[in-house]
């Protein structure tokens, strides 16, 4: 059960986010609060009140020291947060943030790389398995994870599964468990599916990538691409997304589309929640070329582990291959 204090944090987070999409200036520090009323402040000094929590959200790297005396989260990274002068927010506050504000913050790091963020996320076993060998996967994650995947959703612009998820989960793509806008629905793929499941779901619009005739559906948009060898160049889509603005697109599946995404190093945060269960068989995660040596595997400039439920999830920022 949310607790009125996360549920007016929540909502701030959103206005946070709301208000970072509209910035057009650059970004030194954005003040946060929430409690008895949800305000947001950018680059400028918002007073602290009685009956609520007021914190500085800190990315001038020049920053020195917090001139306010309140608590302040300062960025480290794309997801890193370091909180200073904290304990006076409770701790499952200072988690929700340290957690959700990074991606409030995905339309201005857009702006300064000129690109889309693409953020990625599976619910997995412990032996790697995103579903069974017949595509059952409800569910290996847990009822907090589904949640965060809906948080997540109602903080990016877009949502992207491939093909095949489509016709193994028939999905909605809604933000449902949480208060939230959702998000662009975009579907990749070769191959025409049934789309009822996203079409009753919401009004939101619905974007297919397709190198090939795609049956069209009234209310979604077709829009091609060239192919090579098969398959759309992920580059071509982070393009397209971004000059369509769309700051930030989460990646929820299947196998096919993240490896393909990871593969040509077009993913700049993965998230996986580990599952307290193993299959020996079934959907893998990730399939990707061989390497020879340790040093060849995906990296990570930062990471952290987060409990989620009775279930962990890893975070980290993919550090791109040269």
């Amino acid at each position: 059960m949310v607790s009125k204090l996360e549920n007016s944090c929540w909502n701030a987070l959103l206005l946070l986010k709301k208000q970072l999409r509209l910035w057009e200036e650059p970004v030194r520090f954005c003040f946060i609060q929430f409690g008895a009323k949800e305000q947001i402040r950018i680059n400028s000094h918002l007073e602290p009140a009685s009956d609520c929590i007021t914190a500085l959200l800190v990315l001038d790297k020049t920053w020195s020291g917090n001139n306010y005396d309140i608590p302040f989260f300062a960025f480290n990274g794309i997801i890193e947060l370091e909180e200073h002068q904290a304990d006076s927010i409770p701790e499952d506050i200072r988690s929700w943030i340290k957690l959700y504000a990074p991606y409030c913050f995905l339309s201005v790091i857009s702006k300064e790389m000129g690109r889309t963020i693409v953020v990625s996320h599976f619910a997995q076993t412990l032996d790697g398995r995103i579903a069974t060998v017949t595509g059952d996967s409800k569910w290996i994650g847990n009822k907090s994870n589904r949640i965060h995947a809906h948080r997540m959703r109602a903080l990016s612009d877009g949502v992207l599964i491939g093909t095949g998820t489509m016709k193994r989960d028939n999905p909605k793509l809604t933000v449902r468990h949480v208060d939230g806008p959702t998000p662009i629905r975009i579907i990749l793929g070769s191959s025409s599916c049934n789309l009822n499941s996203l079409l009753d779901a919401s009004y939101s619009p619905i974007w297919i990538l397709t190198d090939s005739n795609f049956e069209s559906n009234k209310g979604v948009e077709v829009i091609e691409f060239k192919s090579e060898n098969g398959y759309i160049p992920t580059l071509e889509i982070i393009k397209h997304l971004h000059d369509r603005d769309i700051k930030s697109v989460y990646i929820e599946g299947g196998t096919m589309t993240t490896s393909q995404f990871l593969r040509e190093n077009n993913i700049d945060i993965l998230q996986l929640h580990f599952s307290p269960m193993i299959l020996g068989s079934g959907y893998q995660s990730f399939i990707l070329p061989e390497v020879k040596k340790i040093s060849d595997s995906v990296h990570f400039k930062s990471q952290t582990f987060i409990d989620v439920g009775d279930s962990i999830m890893f975070v980290g920022e993919v550090e791109k291959q040269v």
